[in-house]
Formats: C-alpha cells, structure tokens, sequence
C-alpha cells in the first residue's frame, strides 16, 4: 500500500509530498518516510503505533493489553476488525527499521 502511495505522487507529477496517516496510515507514512525519505517533505501520524522493533516500546504495547482487551469486548463487528489486522499483518521485515532514520520534519 505504501508504493501505491508513491504511484499516486508519480501519476500527478509530486517528487515529494507532505504526508498525514492515521492508523495503518500511520505506519504506511513511517514505512515512507524511513525507505524513501526524498519522497517525504513532512509526516504527521495521527493514532498510530511506531513501526520499529524496540523491546521498550513492545513493553509498553504489552501494558496497554487491556485497553484493546475492553475494546474487543465491545466490538460489534469482528471480521471488520480483523481486515483491518491482516492489512497491517502485510508488511514485510523491513518494517522493523529503526524510526531514528526519519529524516522528515515533524508537522
């Protein structure tokens, strides 16, 4: 889904772009911003998780274990959710690159 992002910016003529993401748009933008950083002119990424690999930040996501276990609880619609898991499930080993190379300036 990222590189349709860069087709996007490729059909209209857009060497680099101002790019907001929220949620797995989130971590598409991080993706973006770390493997083709001259693409990126700034990132915002709202309600997102970091796409790196640091064992702080997986501790923190294990503490926040509840939360998401009262939010499935009240869910309506499972498969819906579950689309949304298995699109984020997608990425591939180069989504564990240090978010340290971001070069983009923050919004």
């Amino acid at each position: 889904m990222a590189l349709d992002a860069l087709a996007v910016l490729d059909g209209h003529g857009v060497s680099a772009a101002h790019l907001v993401g929220a949620s797995l748009g989130g971590v598409l933008g991080q993706w973006l911003a770390v493997h083709h950083p001259e693409r990126v002119l700034t990132l915002t990424a709202l309600t997102t998780t970091p796409m790196d690999n640091d064992p702080g930040r997986r501790a923190a996501i294990r503490r926040a274990r509840r939360l998401v276990e009262v939010s499935y609880d009240r869910a309506s619609d499972y498969a819906a959710a579950r689309q949304h898991d298995l699109a984020g499930a997608r990425f591939g080993d180069d989504r564990y690159a240090a978010l340290s190379a971001i070069s983009a300036p923050p919004w």
